[in-house]
């Protein structure tokens, strides 16, 4: 190979890793926002910028109002963030061969907005300004959504994410998203409900949303293969089937119905990937340069 030739490829390759690090300030502002996340979260529950989320849902139910054990998934999603967190700081993942660290990184970079407009909504929220919680939480959800679709492009560009990478990154990012989503469900109806809307008019909206909602999940958990999302909103389904079995019947059938759904999707998903396992490539699309992907 000539001199030139090989000079210009190795300066090339060292552009490509430069530009594939992630600065300092970034690795910072991910912690930041997430110590952020956490006292404006705690500071919410316990009354500081208002009502709490329990006490304005109380005043406010809707026909897909979850039961309140459903809230308990946050615990989670804030331990793998915080998992997540750390891990983005620290130096060690970086610089492996398929620089998967490096990508997931980058593209999640976004979760931050959506840290930031749940944070926002918790304001919003605690003073029943439900027309800009609505904005705060929708944004918060396209954020994410954006994010997990980002994540799992960067996946496959470097065909797989490490089990860090997973569980610090990728999972607890769908999880959140889906959440949202539901989130964004309920916050529509207590907004429409605070503008005079009629309980029957409600119920039909909520059976459409459960609809939705079952539609992205199948959507998230067949193309995407994304299991968490799937989980997580048969987490949240089930959760709102239980707290309104009596008294709206409609919406129970319409969540038994997108449960099970998603339940088949989630199943033959994960049959797939085991039969994609053990194929001669282990199911993964890798690509030539990972770095330019």
């Amino acid at each position: 190979m000539p001199l030139v030739v090989q000079t210009r490829l190795e300066e090339e390759s060292n552009d490509a890793l430069a530009a594939l690090a992630i600065p300092v300030w970034l690795k910072a502002s991910h912690v930041v926002s997430y110590a952020l996340l956490v006292v404006v979260n705690a500071g919410a529950s316990l009354g500081w910028v208002g009502e709490t989320n329990a006490d304005v849902s109380k005043k406010w139910p809707v026909p897909i109002t979850p039961a309140g054990y459903a809230f308990s998934i946050w615990g989670l999603i804030f331990f793998l963030q915080g998992v997540g967190a750390i891990y983005t700081f620290l130096n060690v993942g970086y610089n492996r061969e398929s620089h998967e660290k490096e990508h997931a990184v980058k593209a999640a970079c976004w979760v931050q907005a959506v840290w930031l407009s749940q944070d926002l909504w918790q304001i919003a929220f605690s003073k029943e300004s439900f027309h800009i919680s609505f904005f705060l939480i929708a944004s918060a959800c396209a954020f994410g959504v954006y994010s997990v679709v980002r994540l799992h492009a960067a996946r496959d560009a470097v065909g797989a994410f490490s089990a860090l990478t997973s569980a610090g990154i990728s999972i607890p990012t769908s999880i959140n998203s889906s959440w949202l989503l539901a989130a964004t469900c309920v916050q529509l109806l207590i907004t429409l409900k605070s503008d005079g809307m009629s309980e029957g008019k409600l119920s039909t909206v909520a059976v459409a949303l459960v609809v939705m909602a079952a539609l992205v999940a199948v959507g998230a958990v067949l193309v995407l293969s994304d299991l968490a999302w799937g989980l997580t909103a048969v987490w949240a389904l089930v959760a709102i089937a239980l707290n309104n079995k009596d008294e709206q019947p409609a919406v129970f059938t319409a969540c038994v119905v997108a449960v099970s759904t998603i339940v088949v999707s989630v199943a033959f998903s994960a049959v797939r990937r085991k039969m994609q396992m053990r194929s001669p490539t282990g199911g993964r699309q890798f690509v030539q340069n990972p770095i330019s992907a």
